[in-house]
């Protein structure tokens, strides 16, 4: 069967017209924790711990961000789906990463009356656990969609690179293979359209094939009913070249980055453009702000201005699934 670009899938929507984004909420897809000098990795501690204070175990809260983006003709999209379902991971990794019970990104989706099976495109930024879990361990759960990665990243998680190796979890990777070839879209370049609205931007840095993705036009993010956040030069879902707002500045990058240069390089040729056309950026793994408009700052490089805040974590009385 040929492998129909989803943007080709899409015609029209029930009035005839071509399909346009109608709804984009950030959601919490797992929330956990990560070491934050791993997370700041050139930043010391006396400086990056003034606006991240660590726990005992130098561990700072973190979440794994998810975007539903839903168009007129009914379809739904999710960007990054998290690390999946608590049960399915290492007691050892749960408890080292701070994973409570349940599965944050079901309970999102349950919030709009969605589940998992009424996905039809799910876009990943990369292929690392905590943004493919989701997807990949709970792959039944997702009936109805296509997987949508950039090539370069699919074939540098399938090419067995010894120095990748902790990078692409085997079992992440040997699951996403079960899936039939005609559920993997795996576009090319820089800057392909996957959607009506939406491409990939291929940013590198990293992971070999990183890519954000950006909703054209402009465009309002709501989450938790109230909180809104406009737009006018579109959302950029940043994923892990800007896990949290901290990371605007030119400098800052992650232990986990494979080519650390290349962070700082799309950040000092993209952020001043994108900027400056009003674009929203929404980040990978922050666990207070899900997405900002942002401004230059002399001393700082960017600042976010306008913020949508991650709403609080349910209670720890409250009922969660089991697991």
């Amino acid at each position: 069967m040929k492998n129909v670009p989803p943007e080709e899938k899409m015609h029209t929507d029930r009035e005839g017209a071509a399909p346009r984004v109608t709804g984009l909420h950030p959601l919490v897809a797992t929330r956990l924790r990560a070491d934050g000098g791993t997370t700041f990795a050139p930043v010391p501690r006396t400086i990056w711990s003034t606006f991240a204070p660590p726990d005992e175990d130098n561990c700072i809260p973190v979440i794994a961000a998810s975007l539903l983006i839903e168009w007129s003709d009914g379809r739904r999209a999710l960007v990054d789906t998290g690390c999946g379902p608590a049960h399915l991971h290492p007691e050892k990794l749960r408890h080292a990463h701070g994973i409570a019970p349940g599965w944050d990104l079901e309970n999102a989706l349950a919030e709009y009356g969605l589940a998992p099976e009424n996905i039809n495109l799910v876009i990943l930024t990369h292929l690392h656990w905590d943004h493919a879990g989701g997807v990949a361990l709970a792959l039944q759960r997702f009936p109805a969609a296509t997987l949508v990665v950039h090539s370069r990243e699919w074939n540098a998680a399938v090419s067995g690179n010894p120095l990748f190796a902790k990078s692409y979890p085997a079992e992440i990777i040997a699951s996403l293979l079960k899936l039939p070839k005609e559920r993997r879209h795996l576009p090319q370049g820089k800057n392909p359209a996957i959607a009506p609205g939406v491409s990939l931007m291929l940013t590198g840095g990293h992971s070999p094939g990183h890519c954000a993705v950006l909703v054209s036009g402009p465009q309002r993010l709501s989450a938790g009913g109230a909180s809104l956040l406009s737009a006018r030069g579109g959302v950029l879902f940043a994923g892990d070249i800007l896990p949290t707002r901290h990371h605007l500045r030119i400098g800052y990058y992650t232990a986990y980055d494979h080519y650390p240069i290349h962070v700082r390089g799309w950040k000092m040729h993209n952020l001043p453009r994108l900027a400056g056309n009003g674009t929203a950026f929404l980040f990978g793994h922050d666990a207070d702000v899900f997405a900002a408009t942002i401004k230059p700052d002399p001393r700082r490089d960017f600042l976010p201005e306008k913020t949508l805040p991650v709403p609080a974590p349910p209670s720890t009385t409250a009922a969660s699934h089991p697991d």
